[in-house]
C-alpha cells in the first residue's frame, strides 16, 4: 500500500530530491511550498524523510524530518516537555483525522505544520495555528462529554494540557471509527439482507 508524504519548504526552493525511510523517492511541487512524494506504507506509520532542497541561486539546504501518519498519541505522560517531535506527531494526527472526517463529508479548515525541527522557533503565530487546528477538528464533529477542552494557548504548556491535546484527537478518532462501523453495519453489509 502506498503512502503520500508531504512537506512544506521555504518558497525559494525550486528543486527537491531525497529519500523516505532510506529509499530514494521523487518529490514534486503539489501546492504552495508543498512538496510531495509517494512511498511504501510502513506498519507503524512513521517516516524518516531526508531532503536536499535547492533554490534558484544554487543554495542547498538539507532537512532530516521524522513524520508520523496515523495516530501515535500519548495521553498518559506525567511530566516532560513538548518537543518538535511531539508537534510533528500531533500535527500528523490532526491531518490524519481531518482526512478521515472529509471521507464522511465533515469539514475542518486545518493546515497543520508537519515538519518542525529542533532549531525552529515556536513563535506565537505557529502555536496559535496549532491550537486553532485542534479547535477546528473538535468543532467539526461530535465529541464525548468527557473530552477535555484544548488549552487556550501553548504558553507554559503543562503535561496535563499536552495529554488533553492528544486525548481530544484520540476521542475524535474513536468516534469516527464507531460511526464508520455503524455505517458499514447499517448501510453496506446488512442492509436488505434477509
Amino acid at each position: 500500500m502506498a503512502q503520500e508524504i508531504s512537506v512544506t519548504l521555504p518558497s525559494a526552493v525550486i528543486y527537491v530530491t531525497g529519500s523516505i525511510n532510506g529509499v530514494t523517492v521523487a518529490f514534486s511541487l503539489t501546492g504552495t511550498n508543498t512538496w510531495t512524494a509517494t512511498c511504501d506504507r510502513t506498519d507503524d506509520d512513521i517516516y524518516a524523510v531526508s531532503i536536499e532542497a535547492c533554490d534558484a541561486a544554487g543554495n542547498v539546504t538539507y532537512y532530516n524530518i521524522t513524520l508520523y501518519y496515523g495516530l501515535q498519541l500519548i495521553t498518559d505522560r506525567t511530566g516532560g516537555y513538548y518537543t518538535a517531535g511531539d508537534l510533528n506527531r500531533v500535527g500528523s494526527a490532526m491531518k490524519y483525522i481531518g482526512d478521515r472526517l472529509s471521507e464522511y463529508g465533515y469539514s475542518a479548515d486545518i493546515s497543520p505544520k508537519l515538519d518542525f525541527a529542533m532549531q525552529d522557533v515556536r513563535n506565537a503565530a505557529l502555536m496559535t495555528r496549532y491550537i486553532s487546528d485542534l479547535n477546528a477538528l473538535k468543532n467539526a464533529f461530535t465529541v464525548y462529554s468527557t473530552t477535555p477542552e484544548p488549552p487556550e494557548n501553548m504558553n507554559w504548556l503543562t503535561y496535563i494540557e499536552a495529554n488533553n491535546i492528544e486525548k481530544i484527537l484520540q476521542d475524535i478518532d474513536a468516534l469516527i471509527t464507531c460511526m464508520s462501523a455503524a455505517f458499514l453495519y447499517s448501510a453496506e453489509i446488512y442492509s436488505g439482507e434477509a
